[in-house]
């Protein structure tokens, strides 16, 4: 994901959040969040797509 991101030269930042409750309240190990606060997707292993995505949640995407 990170590298997807990258490659479209927007900005992006990976931090390790270890907190049960975090789990508990997204219901997945996994998020990835716009710096306004929303949740663009998260599940427990990376995305299928990881292009398609980086692309979605910057804006970039032409068509869903």
């Amino acid at each position: 994901m990170e590298r997807a991101v990258q490659e479209i030269h927007a900005p992006i930042e990976t931090i390790s959040v270890e907190s049960e409750r975090a789990r508990e309240i997204y219901g997945c190990d996994l998020l990835l969040v716009r710096p306004d606060l929303h949740v663009v997707w998260r599940g427990n292993a990376a995305p299928d797509d990881a292009a398609q995505l980086a692309a979605l949640a910057t804006g970039h995407a032409s068509d869903v």
